[in-house]
């Protein structure tokens, strides 16, 4: 089951795991007056750890040149982590987390990009042909005996259904917004907001071809193959949140470090014999610190969120 999106145009297309940036969510309650930060409050808004370089996981090739093509990515944390004192970036199991993501071909224009066909080189040295581009994102701990996945809420702050983390179709060339921007397009509740987020985070095909004549009838464009108009040009992840089956209490004095990645996939045409998705580059996080409990538990590293005891003031 994946996300629902708030693109009705969706309704029909066959798309069974691929949605678009959900970037409308219902207003969240303001924890300000609160003595505990809550897990949904917006005061847990910040910008999070970086991400290393771009990870290249499969080469990538332009059909016309046969010349290599490097994905260039970049993302940012804007939800759901924080420095802790001793220098660990840490979150809470309960916690949302936010991230944008974007990608370019190093040296490519959006044009250039747009007026091409891919391929890539299977295990036995065939060539896939790549339909279209997509983003993910997954989790994975650096104990391999640790089981962790991610989910994502509904905009409603109640116990209603998760799904799946979803999948975006996404073009390259798409600029991260600033982190006020991201904050914002969490709480809209006007159309005009609304239209000026849809703007930032996504590309409208129909407009494009609109006022690019020549690239709407170019069958050559990899453009022509995206499976629906409304595409991501800045991945929107948010309400999302590490699966409730994950036990993340360390034993002894080995810490369990977990890696958030956003997958940029390659989509083949054909998917009879073949894998689903190829994952062409990953964007990851330095390693994080994902706690089960209140922050008031962990009185060895604090974040934010910690409140001393009864106990602990009287002494």
């Amino acid at each position: 089951m994946t996300s629902p999106s708030m693109f009705p145009e969706l309704a029909n297309v066959d798309l069974p795991h691929h949605t678009l940036p959900a970037i409308e969510s219902s207003p969240e309650v303001d924890a300000s007056c609160h003595k505990q930060t809550a897990p949904r409050s917006k005061n847990i808004y910040r910008v999070g750890p970086p991400f290393v370089p771009t990870i290249l996981h499969q080469v990538l090739f332009c059909e016309a040149t046969n010349e290599q093509v490097v994905p260039v990515m970049t993302s940012r944390i804007d939800r759901g982590f924080e420095l802790g004192e001793m220098g660990n970036w840490i979150g809470y199991k309960r916690n949302y987390v936010t991230l944008v993501s974007t990608f370019t071909f190093h040296g490519w224009s959006f044009d250039r990009t747009m007026k091409g066909k891919y391929y890539v080189l299977d295990d036995d040295n065939n060539k896939v042909r790549i339909r279209y581009f997509a983003f993910a994102i997954s989790v994975k701990c650096n104990d391999p005996e640790v089981k962790v996945g991610l989910v994502q809420h509904t905009p409603k702050r109640d116990k209603g259904p998760k799904y799946n983390t979803p999948i975006y179709p996404a073009v390259p060339g798409g600029s991260l917004p600033d982190h006020q921007t991201v904050k914002l397009s969490s709480n809209k509740k006007n159309g005009n907001r609304v239209a000026r987020m849809r703007q930032i985070f996504s590309f409208d095909r129909r407009e494009f071809y609109r006022l690019d004549t020549h690239l709407n009838h170019s069958e050559q464009s990899l453009l022509k193959a995206y499976p629906c108009d409304l595409l991501a040009k800045v991945a929107l992840f948010e309400r999302i949140q590490f699966t409730k089956s994950l036990r993340v209490e360390n034993t002894g004095s080995i810490s369990k470090y977990f890696t958030i990645s956003v997958e940029l996939l390659g989509i083949p045409y054909c998917k009879d014999g073949l894998r689903e998705h190829y994952v062409l580059a990953t964007s990851d996080t330095v390693p994080l610190l994902v706690r089960g409990r209140s922050p008031s538990k962990y009185p060895g590293e604090r974040t934010s969120g910690f409140r001393e005891t009864d106990d602990v003031r009287e002494d």
